[in-house]
Formats: structure tokens, C-alpha cells, sequence
């Protein structure tokens, strides 16, 4: 089984940490009872543990979390100071109510009067990056955001192919025999994780994330641009008008960098497209979104994906 590194757990500890400091504040500017009042006992838990792992391990970010959510929250309370809040609650992950979309989006539920839910994405980016929103599995991109059985079985019928030449170059330069689905691989115990190839291994490996982006590059040009355009809005993490995407930037050490609050995209202005390396790239006025080809873990699985993230113009 693949453990989880250091780092991949401070990044989804410090998004829960975020979540529940901002959810805490928001209570305390709508004048709500505390937050405290309203988790149950595994949450409580599951806090507490990935409190301890941030302290421990990252003592500076621990101190500077509740700065960057405090600012979070009034920016976000700015923007409904003027509304009667009935509630404020932590949803993602803790909701299993949720359609999977909205499960993978919704963080913090800010109940309206009369008005229904606003429904927060919290992100903690780091400015100058691009803003990491969604996954999505690469045999099923086409198919599930921009409504294209045809363009993804071809998409699919491309990826068989490159899968297998890919294999088949990497076990000429280990010196084995080939063998489908890497199982020769797995039994000489190669490497299965790309950090731990050799170097000319890596560098085949990489093209082959490249010549799938080039597939994808194309494919997506033969979008209609009204469906393209409502993918794009999905993947970046808009999949419910009542979506709000809130981000906080921050500099080096966690100093914080400013917070956005987004309700929409903009999709206006001259719109061009192109593939750069492993990522296709699709440039509006005021948006860039970025599609990335990477392995769900071992590349030795044809199950890869692609990850969206969006950068938005000064």
C-alpha cells in the first residue's frame, strides 16, 4: 500500500485546519453559537490529530493559519454582512448528502434566510501559483465535462496505444523482457513511483505525459465553445451557481498575500489554446485554465489523470 508523504499530508491537513478556523470565525462575525457547539465527536478527533501533526512538524504554519483565516472570513463576511445568516457549517467532506460534485467543492455552507445555502471552495495558494481546483480521471474527462462519448473513445484508443509503446520503451532501457501491463516490471520490482526512475526512464515517461496532452490539445479544439467553456467553468470548480470560490494567498512563511472571492468566471475576451509540455492551456481576457496530465500514483497504471488549476489575470 502507498503511504502518504509528510508532504502530502501537511497539504490536506492544513486545508481541513483551514476550513474549520475559517467556519469558526464566520460563526463569531454572524454572532452564532461556537463552533464547538455544532461537531460531533469525530470531528472533534480528527482535528485534534491533524492539529498535532501541523504543530509538530510545521511549528510556523501553526501560528499563522488563524491569521490567514481570520482575514478569510472577513472578506467572506464582507461580502454577506448585509444577509440574515441562520447558520454557518463545515460540509465537504463531513456531508455526505452531497451529489460527488458538489462533495468535492462545498467546504463551508453559509445558510441564508429565505435565500438558500452559499456554498464556499475554500483554497490556501501560495501567490504567483496557479491555483489547484479538480481531478478528473483521463479515460473519463471527455465523456463527463464536455459531453463527448465520441471524443473520449478516441481519446481512450490513443491512450491504449501510448500506454503500451511507453511500456514497452521503458522495460528496452531497464533490459527485461515486456510483458503487458508492466506485470514483468512488478516482478523484478522496478520502480513504480516516477520520482524513482532513472533518468532516462523519467525523461520516456515524460513524453509520454506529453503525447497525451498533444491528443488532448486536439481533441478539445473540436469542441463546441459554449460546452468547452461550461467544462472549463466545472473542472475550475463552478459546477453550482451557488458555488463560491474563495481563495488565500499567501507569501513565503505563510505571510499572508490577499484573499479572493470569486462567484463566476470570466470567460470574456479572445480566447486561445495550446499545449505546453504536459499541461493544455486555455487563455481567456482574464482567466487561464490549465489542464495536466499526471499518474493517480504509479505510472504503471493506465489510470491516470489530469489536474485543473486556474490563474487569474491582475
Amino acid at each position: 500500500m502507498i503511504q502518504k508523504s509528510s508532504g502530502a499530508l501537511l497539504n490536506e491537513y492544513k486545508g481541513y485546519l483551514f476550513e474549520f478556523l475559517v467556519c469558526k470565525e464566520l460563526r463569531n462575525y454572524f454572532l452564532l453559537t461556537p463552533i464547538e457547539t455544532v461537531l460531533n465527536e469525530n470531528q472533534f478527533t480528527m482535528l485534534s490529530q491533524q492539529e498535532s501533526f501541523v504543530r509538530n512538524n510545521y511549528p510556523s504554519l501553526i501560528k499563522q493559519l488563524p491569521v490567514l483565516a481570520k482575514e478569510t472570513a472577513n472578506r467572506i463576511w464582507e461580502y454577506y454582512s448585509d444577509k440574515k445568516v441562520e447558520n454557518i457549517l463545515l460540509s465537504g467532506k463531513q456531508n455526505t448528502s452531497l451529489t460527488p460534485e458538489h462533495f468535492s467543492e462545498e467546504d463551508i455552507g453559509i445558510f441564508l434566510k429565505d435565500s438558500g445555502v452559499k456554498k464556499i471552495s475554500l483554497k490556501l495558494a501560495k501567490k504567483g501559483l496557479a491555483t489547484n481546483t479538480k481531478s478528473s480521471g483521463i479515460l473519463s474527462i471527455l465523456k463527463r465535462y464536455f459531453d463527448s462519448l465520441q471524443l473520449q473513445a478516441q481519446f481512450n484508443d490513443f491512450i491504449d496505444i501510448e500506454f503500451e509503446h511507453m511500456s514497452r520503451d521503458l522495460h528496452t532501457i531497464e533490459g527485461i523482457e515486456y510483458r503487458e501491463n508492466f506485470k514483468n516490471w512488478k516482478d523484478n520490482e522496478l520502480p513504480e513511483l516516477p520520482g524513482q526512475l532513472n533518468r532516462e526512464s523519467s525523461e520516456r515517461l515524460k513524453l509520454y505525459y506529453q503525447s497525451l496532452a498533444k491528443k488532448l490539445y486536439e481533441l478539445t479544439k473540436e469542441i463546441d465553445v459554449d460546452k468547452l467553456k461550461s467544462g472549463l467553468a466545472r473542472l475550475s470548480g463552478f459546477s453550482h451557481p451557488d458555488i463560491v470560490q474563495v481563495t488565500c494567498f499567501y507569501i513565503d512563511d505563510y505571510l499572508l498575500a490577499g484573499v479572493s472571492v470569486k462567484e463566476e468566471l470570466s470567460f470574456e475576451g479572445r480566447f486561445t489554446c495550446k499545449q505546453n509540455k504536459s499541461s493544455v492551456v486555455f487563455q481567456f481576457d482574464r482567466l487561464t485554465v490549465l489542464l495536466r496530465i499526471k499518474p493517480m500514483n504509479l505510472f504503471t497504471s493506465k489510470a491516470y489523470k489530469v489536474n485543473a488549476s486556474i490563474e487569474f489575470a491582475d
